[in-house]
């Protein structure tokens, strides 16, 4: 069954993995910090997803928070189109499912599989768009498990010609920012419509960085510079850059940081809209469930907010004290104290 998370700061917070692990092997992973990803087995097939998009076609409200066709995002913590699926057919199957029911999704991959015609033939005709992983060839030391960046190239080509693909520069390392800005006049020939950027974090310290609750990260003086250039560059090119960052969000062609907010409804009722959004904050979070829904995610000041806190009591709040949301964006702060918060919820 597809999963929620990160419903407070994502314009697609429904997650779908076909795989647990990854044979990609990349150093910087995230998801290896929490637990053993060198083992991978089959984690949801078709049957989970027929069930999940068949209640939303039956009317059912997804999660008790959407009634509408919340796309989507396929890959959220494992490759569906690493090695195993060669002999597993686990995601060609899936992707039957999206191209018979025109469910929208997006896919996150590292893997030119996707390209080929076995599956390809199937992609053009679904509802979705595609993001690539594909940051520059440096890269290749660090994700010896993945498919080549020349190779990522190739198939965007290919994919490209029948679906948007968006490039995912996640994480960027600000030391290899020349070698990214070259690769942009790259991107736009073999037909990139956007390119989304989040830097790279670390658990432990490391030069130039500073802690900032559990992550050491990049300083804004340090990389609202490089996002600058780099989107000046791509829009040049006609390019779109979108920021994964949310200190950055603001900045970029939009605040979908997954490049589809025009191609379908997505949850705009998150904190990155009450704050940044140019058009006038419309809530409308009217379902008596939602205040009772405590979602977790990847950010731990978010898990802790939403420990004394539902969802829809945290955006009642945002939108009352805009100044809260700011602080909490730019990093000055993290969001603890929760009898202010409270207090400014009744």
């Amino acid at each position: 069954m597809p999963k929620i998370s990160n419903i407070l700061i994502c314009d697609m917070p429904i997650s779908f993995d076909t795989y647990e692990g990854c044979s990609h092997a990349c150093n910087y992973c995230f998801v290896k910090l929490k637990k053993d990803i060198s083992k991978i087995n089959v984690a949801e097939g078709k049957i989970a997803l027929l069930n999940f998009i068949k209640k939303r076609k039956d009317g059912e409200h997804i999660f008790g928070l959407f009634d509408y066709d919340i796309p989507i995002h396929w890959g959220g913590l494992s490759d569906p189109f690493q090695p195993i699926e060669k002999q597993k057919k686990i995601s060609i199957e899936c992707l039957k499912i999206f191209e018979e029911t025109q469910y929208p999704f997006v896919i996150s991959t590292k893997s030119d599989l996707i390209a080929d015609d076995e599956y390809l033939n199937i992609l053009k005709r679904c509802n979705c768009a595609v993001q690539f992983s594909a940051v520059c060839s440096a890269y290749d030391d660090v994700e010896k498990g993945a498919t080549k960046f020349i190779d990522r190239i190739k198939a965007i080509e290919k994919i490209s010609k029948y679906k948007r693909v968006i490039i995912r520069a996640q994480p960027l390392i600000p030391s290899i920012k020349n070698e990214f800005i070259k690769n942009i006049k790259l991107f736009k020939d073999v037909g990139v419509y956007g390119i989304t950027i989040e830097f790279m974090k670390y658990k432990c310290n490391y030069p130039k960085t500073i802690k900032i609750a559990g992550d050491y990260v990049y300083p804004l003086e340090i990389i609202k510079p490089i996002f600058d250039e780099v989107k000046i560059k791509a829009n040049e090119q006609g390019i779109k850059v979108f920021a994964g960052e949310n200190r950055l969000r603001q900045f970029g062609d939009g605040l979908n940081c997954c490049g589809v907010g025009d191609m379908w409804r997505t949850h705009t009722e998150n904190l990155n809209h009450i704050l940044w959004d140019k058009f006038k904050f419309n809530p409308i979070h009217n379902n008596k469930k939602h205040h009772q829904i405590i979602i977790g995610g990847q950010d731990t000041r978010i898990d802790n907010l939403q420990k004394s806190l539902s969802y829809n009591e945290i955006i009642k709040i945002a939108i009352k004290d805009r100044s809260i949301l700011n602080n909490y964006f730019l990093d000055k702060i993290a969001i603890k104290n929760i009898k202010k918060l409270k207090e400014l919820n009744e």
